[in-house]
């Protein structure tokens, strides 16, 4: 961002901006890594760097990392594979496909990673020490908390789809047709959001118990659904039709992972977890007329101003409601401690 700032109106030449884009990029990203440093070196009292490829826990890294890297990027491949078919259709298909991708992508990086990214190490350490019942806990917390999160962020992308595309967008050559578009193929992406956010977590449930092989096997039948769907639904709706072909092909790798978890550990998900998972699809409805309502009546500009009050008219209606049922999440995020009972799968 700094660098578009700084340089946006200096480089007159597309290419050399984007280049220098490019590279503001990769040192953004290596300065996430560098002022996370200090406080993570602290923290873990120093690190003591070596290199120790022949020892047995190495090997097993080396040897289990291939398998992860596959079956952590099957959203790549099949983002990948749907530019590829967004190219067969007309012009600009491409990018009104990589505007809604991006949006899409935005609750999952915020929550379906986090979530997954912390569970990792509790799970190993209670395969670690033979506490099934505990690992089944945690997954059925985590798919909680995912919910909780990311059910109302794919409603409200789909009831608000044009609005926020709009706002985030529409300027210059990108009007209220490519609007309109882009904001169906984002409704269609919202579909499969609470999958691809589930995926992860279901998928470390596996890692933990040191099987890196059964999430590969599911990311390459999924991906290959995904892109057959794909195919298919693109000759009848476009670009819509490819995003709705990964959100199928996410619910298959979402049911796979989950089903083979549930084989390998037992009832993942007990009463406490369905009942609040149960309370976020019911409060997303009035949250979603709430949005719609707002987004429609107070009509302002600039363009977001109308998505950002119809998200805050839907989060405010969101929060309230499953506050309201007592909601593990909704009382931590006032500052509440959970119901005892809500913590446990069963």
């Amino acid at each position: 961002i700094a660098t578009l700032l700084a340089l946006g109106a200096v480089l007159l030449d597309l290419s050399g901006l984007a280049t220098a884009l490019a590279w503001g990029a990769l040192i953004g990203s290596l300065l996430q890594i560098v002022v996370q440093l200090p406080a993570t070196l602290r923290l873990v009292g120093g690190v003591r760097w070596n290199l120790q490829v022949g020892t047995r826990s190495a090997r097993k890294v080396v040897r289990a990392w291939l398998p992860v890297v596959v079956g952590a990027g099957a959203y790549q491949i099949s983002s990948i594979i749907d530019t590829q078919l967004a190219s067969l259709l007309t012009t600009g298909a491409v990018a009104i496909l990589g505007y809604a991708q991006l949006v899409a992508m935005l609750p999952v990086s915020l929550f379906g990673v986090s979530v997954a990214a912390v569970a990792l190490p509790e799970l190993s350490r209670d395969v670690a020490t033979d506490d099934l019942g505990a690992l089944r806990t945690k997954v059925g917390i985590g798919t909680r908390r995912v919910a909780f999160f990311v059910l109302p962020a794919a409603v409200a992308f789909a009831a608000l789809s044009q609005t926020i595309i709009a706002g985030l967008f529409q300027t210059g050559a990108f009007g209220t047709t490519q609007s309109a578009i882009a904001g169906g193929v984002l409704a269609a992406y919202a579909i499969g959001i609470p999958a691809q956010a589930s995926i992860k977590l279901f998928a470390s449930g596996h890692y933990a118990t040191g099987d890196t092989k059964t999430p590969v096997r599911i990311a390459i039948v999924s991906v290959t659904i995904s892109a057959v769907s794909a195919y298919l639904l693109m000759q009848r709706l476009g670009p819509a039709g490819i995003a709705l072909g990964a959100a199928i092909g996410a619910y298959v790798n979402m049911s796979l992972n989950f089903g083979t978890l549930t084989h390998k550990l037992g009832r993942v998900l007990g009463p406490g977890e369905l009942r609040a998972i149960g309370v976020s699809v019911i409060a997303t409805v009035p949250a979603a007329l709430a949005g719609v309502f707002l987004a429609g009546k107070i009509l302002t500009t600039p363009l977001w101003s109308s998505a950002a009050i119809g998200l805050l008219g839907f989060g405010s209606v969101y929060l309230l409601i499953t506050r309201a049922a007592g909601h593990p999440e909704a009382r931590t995020v006032f500052g509440q401690r959970p119901h005892a009972e809500s913590q446990h799968s069963d």
